[in-house]
C-alpha cells in the first residue's frame, strides 16, 4: 500500500544538536537521545562540524518562562496533546528472495505523522522529558538496535496492521508485541492463502491473536468506508462520544478520487462505554469477549473524496435531527457508487460538496 522504505533524511537529526547525527545505510525512525544543556556544543563547534541548522538557533529559548516554553512545544507537537494516535505497521517478506523471512516494518506516512515528536526527542533534554512523560512506552522494530524505536502511549494509541500474518510472529520482535494494548487489522492471513478472517469471521483466530499479542485488551476490525459503504455503519462516527485521528500523507494521489487524509474513528471506550454497546457495531457476543478476555469492536476508515462527503452528509444529519428522516425516505431510491457510498449524497440540503471537515478540539 505505501513504499517499504524511507528515501528522505532523518529530520530528527537536523534539529541543532550535532551529537546525534549518525551515519547509517537508510533513514530510520529513530528515537535520538538529546544532549544535556551543559553538554550542548558551542555555535563554533556546530559551525565547525558544519551543522546547517546554526544560523536557525534561538539560544534565549530557555530564558523564557517554563510554562511559556511548554506551550511552544505544544504548538510545535500537536501530539503533546495526549489524544490516541493510530500508528500503522506492516510485515514484508524480502523483495530478493521469495521465501526469505518477513519483517516489520513503516512506512513514509509514518515518518511524517512522528516527525515533530521525534525532533522534540533529540533536541534538548526539557523536550526529551516532555514527549518521554506523554509517551513512555516503546515500540522496537530492530532487536539490539534503538534506531528503529517508536514512541507511544500503550494504554491509549492503536497499532494498525491491514494484514497480520499468523505465521510470522516469530519475525516481530518479543519487544514490540507484548507493548501492543489495543491493535486494528484489516485482515488476518492463515496459514494457506484462502484462510483470510475480518469482521465477524475474526472470532475463529481471535486465541491465535492474542497468543502472538500476548498484552492485546481489545481487537478493532477496519471498517474502510471505500468498500463497505455507511449504510451499516451508524452515525455514531460523528458524535462527540468517539475518538478520531487523521493522517496525512506527504506524496501525491495515486489514483482517482484518492485523498490526502485518512480519517479514522473508534469509540471511546473507557469514557462511554455504555454509548458504544448500544450505538457501536460488535463482531462477537458478550459471551465471547468474556471467554477470551478481549474486546473486539470497529474502526472506521475515511480515505477517498467521496467517503469524506459520506462523513460530511453524516455529521450534517447529526447536527439536523429533523432532516435525518427526510434523508432516510430518500435512501431507498439513492444509487450507489462502486465503493459503496451514495452518489448523490449532497444534491440536497445545501451541503458543501467541496468541503472536507475539519476535526475540533
Amino acid at each position: 500500500m505505501y513504499p517499504q522504505t524511507l528515501d528522505y533524511p532523518n529530520e530528527a537529526n537536523n534539529i541543532g544538536d550535532s551529537s546525534t547525527s549518525r551515519p547509517w545505510k537508510r533513514p530510520r525512525l529513530v528515537d535520538n537521545e538529546a544532549q544535556d544543556s551543559d553538554e550542548q556544543p558551542s555555535d563554533e563547534d556546530r559551525v565547525r562540524n558544519g551543522n546547517p541548522a546554526t544560523s536557525r538557533a534561538f539560544p534565549q529559548f530557555v530564558q523564557l518562562p517554563p510554562e511559556l516554553r511548554h506551550q511552544i512545544w505544544k504548538l510545535y507537537c500537536p501530539d503533546l496533546s495526549g489524544k490516541p494516535r493510530i500508528l500503522e505497521f506492516t510485515v514484508e517478506g524480502s523483495s530478493t528472495e521469495p521465501l526469505g523471512p518477513f519483517t516489520l516494518m513503516t512506512n513514509v506516512v509514518m515518518a511524517n505523522q512522528t516527525k515533530s515528536l521525534r525532533a522534540m526527542l533529540s533536541t534538548h533534554h526539557e523536550s526529551r522529558s516532555i514527549a518521554v512523560r506523554i509517551f513512555p512506552d516503546e515500540l522496537v522494530l530492530d532487536m539490539g538496535s534503538r534506531r528503529a524505536v517508536v514512541r507511544f502511549r500503550k494504554e491509549t494509541d492503536v497499532v494498525l496492521m491491514l494484514d497480520l500474518w499468523l505465521d510470522v510472529n516469530r519475525y516481530i520482535p518479543p519487544s514490540f508485541t507484548t507493548q501492543v494494548q489495543n491493535l486494528a487489522i484489516g485482515a488476518v492471513q492463515g496459514k494457506y492463502e484462502e484462510d483470510i478472517y475480518f469482521d465477524d469471521t475474526l472470532w475463529p483466530v481471535v486465541p491465535a491473536v492474542k497468543s502472538i499479542l500476548p498484552n492485546l485488551r481489545r481487537l478493532y476490525s477496519l471498517w474502510p468506508v471505500s468498500t463497505c459503504g455507511t449504510k451499516d455503519l451508524g452515525k455514531w462516527c460523528v458524535t462527540e462520544d468517539v475518538h478520531r485521528y487523521m493522517l496525512e500523507k506527504d506524496y501525491p494521489a495515486t489514483y482517482l478520487g484518492e485523498c490526502a487524509k485518512s480519517l479514522f474513528c473508534w469509540p471511546d471506550l473507557d469514557a462511554h462505554p455504555d454509548f458504544a454497546r448500544s450505538n457501536v457495531p460488535k463482531w462477537c457476543t458478550l459471551e465471547q469477549t468474556e471467554e477470551t478476555g478481549l474486546e473486539i469492536w470497529s474502526i472506521a476508515l475515511f480515505e477517498r473524496e467521496s467517503c469524506f462527503r459520506a462523513y460530511n452528509k453524516m455529521k450534517w444529519l447529526y447536527l439536523n435531527p429533523d432532516l435525518a428522516k427526510a434523508d432516510d425516505d430518500q435512501d431507498s431510491s439513492t444509487s450507489h457508487d462502486d465503493d459503496g457510498t451514495d452518489s448523490d449524497e449532497f444534491e440536497s440540503g445545501g451541503i458543501n460538496d467541496d468541503e472536507i471537515y475539519e476535526l475540533d478540539g
